[in-house]
């Protein structure tokens, strides 16, 4: 596709501008290299000269002292009248001939060159009239405030978000509510980032047993893990001793495989059990427990799974080409002064498509409050009462797409209204088995009163 079929859809091209971006910036070093070198050739040079000079200058005043009482000074005066001449004329010679100054010039005119390409690429793809594309809408400076404030105590930026809300004259009380929700929360995700230590997680799951399901033994099993790789076998044994007694009954063969690879706890890298320990796969462990932890905190606190302000801005930013294209339509600019309302349809990530309604696969009723959709283990989502159907006396039941068995205890319910089917989204993503989705609708229909 051309530049131009690029501009008249309305869309950025970002691999054309990245492309340019990385050749100004390899023509920059390279000319970097070549200019300083240049110049440090040049420097040289003049020193160089500069240091005859110099020379000849202290020899002349040395003569001027031993002959001051000389009735002809002509005798010390004339080699000056020769010399300096000759000093200068080599070095205009030497700059002339290397033409290193024309180099520099040259070096510095085809940078130039490139970065100007790169500025007219970027007015080019982007905008400066966003205002046309708008509709005039009036925002509650006040909630938009609180919005971001709420996004800043979200990402664990609390040094910005106190300092903000005391610009926007937000209650002590208020804010320190906010940061107090989310302040365990990142102090655990730092513990396992920087420290290694999963302990403040292990804590934070006994105090809440009741409402998660597999997070407690994924961090146990981890622990153990980090244990045994960084060679501390008592340790790991202890650990082991501990606390896989009381995951027996539903993780017997996860634990097996760990105690099996105790075994070989000495020679890991050749044991059958490699590939749980490769360095690459321990940094999989901690980015999966990582994001494990944060998907279970943010459904216990009741906030979606991703920041509101941020989904917003992508969406709107991806959305952006297209509102600025449709608004040089003349007959599109008159509706919109009409405050007339027009749907228009836009591509954005499918991460971002969401829908408010779940109708249950199973038994094609639409899902309430009191009867939320659940996600199996293997992935599918159903309703909570097609699940009571489907439970066993032993507790078990099958899933109606797959013959996946399962406990009816390691199915995830919500109830949070707010977030809807959000948290099973970002648990289907991390899902390594394979399965049909296609009955998965999501909802992150926000009520921003909840969050502030």
């Amino acid at each position: 596709m051309s530049n131009n079929d690029n501009n008249n859809n309305g869309r950025i091209d970002f691999e054309q501008l990245e492309e340019n971006l990385g050749r100004m910036i390899k023509k920059q070093k390279s000319t970097l290299t070549k200019t300083l070198k240049d110049i440090d050739s040049i420097v040289g040079t003049l020193s160089s000269s500069k240091k005859q000079l110099e020379l000849f200058a202290a020899t002349t005043a040395s003569q001027l002292q031993d002959d001051e009482k000389a009735s002809d000074s002509s005798k010390t005066e004339q080699p000056k009248s020769t010399f300096v001449p000759i000093v200068v004329g080599k070095l205009y010679q030497s700059l002339s001939e290397s033409k290193q100054c024309q180099k520099v010039q040259s070096e510095h005119k085809e940078l130039h060159s490139n970065i100007s390409k790169t500025g007219k690429l970027v007015d080019k793809n982007f905008r400066s009239d966003i205002e046309k594309s708008t509709k005039g809408i009036e925002f509650d400076p006040k909630t938009v405030n609180k919005i971001i404030l709420y996004h800043f105590y979200r990402e664990g930026k609390f040094d910005v978000a106190d300092l903000f809300a005391d610009e926007i004259g937000v209650k002590q009380s208020e804010s320190e509510y906010l940061k107090a929700r989310f302040t365990d929360h990142h102090d655990i995700i730092k513990s396992m980032e920087i420290k290694k230590d999963l302990q403040p997680a292990i804590n934070w799951c006994k105090q809440n047993r009741q409402e998660l399901h597999n997070l407690e033994f994924k961090l146990q099993r981890l622990q153990f893990i980090h244990l045994l790789s960084c060679g501390k076998t008592t340790e790991a044994l202890g650990h082991a001793k501990s606390t896989f007694s009381e995951f027996a009954n539903t993780k017997m063969r996860d634990i097996q495989t760990l105690m099996g690879a105790f075994i070989y706890a000495n020679r890991l890298k050749d044991s059958p059990y490699a590939y749980i320990f490769a360095p690459q796969a321990l940094k999989d462990h901690w980015s999966d427990i990582k994001d494990a932890f944060a998907r279970e905190s943010y459904r216990i606190m009741g906030v979606p799974q991703e920041s509101p302000l941020a989904i917003t801005v992508n969406v709107g930013v991806s959305s952006l080409p297209t509102f600025i294209k449709l608004s040089t339509f003349s007959v599109l600019q008159k509706a919109n002064d009409d405050s007339n309302s027009l749907t228009v349809e836009i591509n954005v990530d499918q991460k971002y498509k969401f829908h408010s309604i779940f109708a249950c696969p199973v038994s094609r009723e639409q899902c309430t409050k009191d009867n939320p959709p659940v996600l199996l283990i293997c992935g599918h989502l159903i309703s909570l009462s097609s699940m009571n159907k489907l439970v066993k006396g032993s507790g078990k039941l099958k899933c109606p797409y797959c013959p996946t068995e399962q406990h009816f205890k390691e199915v995830l319910t919500t109830k949070k209204t707010n977030t809807t089917l959000y948290i099973f989204v970002n648990k289907l993503k991390a899902k390594k088995k394979g399965g049909h989705h296609g009955h998965v609708w999501v909802s992150t229909v926000l009520d921003y009163s909840t969050l502030i």
